[in-house]
């Protein structure tokens, strides 16, 4: 109605300018035509300029400044926002980014490929490995004694993988633990953070894609981890046997291994933590498990005492854990480990939870456990003390429960400005709709 309103008043308006410009004894016939076409021309823009501006002013929300804080449990998702060589020395955001310590572990759990690739960072010195292999471990790992493991001398490089299908790898904690460990993500990701209430350390879960990688710098002269792998697979509803192979590369030799289950295995057979004869199943290149149904590789590396002539606070080594889609988890994370004050760029990031802090435009609002908020926009992320993740920055979008938190133009506006604006268009629209009243009126035809 409203629309088909002001379509008929802007037509009479014009047909009234082209009869006052066409017959007007002021100039001639022709130049009142060019003169009306132009008029047209000019209110067609001006209309289309003036309807954009006024949908914009009622309708377009308009971006907010926001700062929250997250307590814990929290969840959520977040994506990273990449920047060309770090503006302003501030990089993507990365949601893990702590140091070291001995309390600490972390599980990586990939379908596919998982590989992990270790590497001296010191020219000057070299390691040794030294592996073993279990089959039938779960965590929290307490291996049994091992069986004759295999020592890899004077080596600056190692990679260790299993062939196509699900693997996990996990940290193992070694004394004196020191360095730095982050994921580098840069696709959109799922996380949840909970803090544990009696050692107050925190637990991270996060979907990881297949571009991202765990890197782990150590600053001492050890790091230890564990590779392991299932050896069944499912088809349907059918767990069905699926031979693995795991494989060794350092820069010196290649040493590889087959796993199979035993033939007629016992459903009803207790599983249990056991040691493989690892130099026997390397020297043969296969061998058959006993009391598991997966089978895991112990690496544990360390600098070479009689090569060793560097005291060094750079990183000595360097582990990268790379691969296909899955999820990696960090549990009994130390508060005091997180990065204090390091910031990183985030473009989306939603969440639900415990929030200690939500202010939008500098208003605190009413918070609640069960809400789930959305923001788009531009924002830096970062660690507060006690290991709060605290979000600051512009929302082009903010939501809570799929509801609109961003105003528009009309919705900041005091009461007493709307009603002057009222005031001000209505009476506008009287005064220019008065000649075309006047005209109606008069029942005149137009010419």
């Amino acid at each position: 109605m409203v629309g088909a309103f002001l379509i008929g008043i802007m037509s009479l308006a014009l047909l009234m300018i082209r009869e006052l410009c066409v017959y007007n004894e002021t100039f001639s016939k022709i130049i009142g035509s060019f003169i009306a076409s132009l008029v047209v021309i000019s209110s067609g823009v001006f209309t289309s300029t003036f309807i954009y501006i006024i949908t914009a002013f009622f309708y377009n929300p308009i971006p907010v400044k926001i700062d929250t804080i997250f307590a814990y449990p929290i969840v959520g998702g977040y994506a990273p926002k990449e920047t060309s060589n770090g503006k302003n020395g501030v990089k993507p955001f990365k949601l893990i980014d702590v140091a070291l310590d001995d309390g600490s572990t972390t599980t990586i759990s990939r379908y596919g490929t998982l590989k992990a690739n270790w590497r001296s960072k010191e020219p000057s010195l070299v390691f040794d490995a030294t592996i073993s292999l279990f089959e039938g471990c779960y965590a929290p790992y307490k291996f049994p004694k091992a069986k004759h493991s295999i020592l890899l001398n004077d080596i600056k490089q190692l990679d260790i993988w299993f062939d196509e299908g699900p693997a996990d790898f996990n940290t193992i904690n070694t004394q004196n633990n020191e360095g730095r460990m982050y994921l580098d993500q840069l696709k959109p990701a799922l996380f949840s953070i909970e803090r544990e209430t009696t050692s107050k350390s925190l637990n991270f879960i996060q979907s990881i894609d297949k571009n991202s990688r765990l890197t782990i710098s150590n600053t001492n002269d050890h790091s230890a981890f564990y590779m392991t792998a299932p050896i069944v697979d499912t088809k349907g509803k059918t767990i069905i046997e699926s031979n693995r192979t795991l494989i060794i590369r350092t820069d010196k030799q290649v040493i590889k291994a087959k796993v199979s289950l035993p033939q007629n295995l016992s459903p009803t057979k207790k599983v249990k933590c056991s040691a493989i004869s690892t130099k026997k199943a390397f020297s043969k290149e296969k061998f058959t498990l006993e009391n598991g149904i997966n089978v895991g590789a112990h690496v544990r590396i360390k600098a070479n005492a009689i090569k060793k002539n560097l005291i060094n606070l750079d990183p000595l080594s360097e582990t990268i854990i790379s691969g296909t889609a899955g999820l990696i988890s960090f549990k009994g994370l130390n508060e005091n480990s997180f990065m204090h004050g390091s910031q990183g760029y985030i473009k989306f990031i939603r969440f639900k939870g415990n929030i200690q802090l939500l202010k939008v435009d500098g208003i605190q609002s009413n918070i609640n456990v069960f809400d789930r908020y959305y923001a788009f926009g531009d924002f830096n992320g970062s660690y507060e003390t006690n290991a709060q993740l605290r979000i600051v920055g512009q929302a082009k979008i903010l939501s809570k429960e799929n509801r609109r938190m961003n105003p528009t133009k009309w919705e900041k506006l005091e009461w007493e400005a709307r009603t002057i604006l009222i005031s001000i268009f209505s009476a506008l629209v009287i005064f220019l709709c008065s000649p075309i009243i006047s005209r109606l009126k008069s029942n005149a035809p137009f010419q």
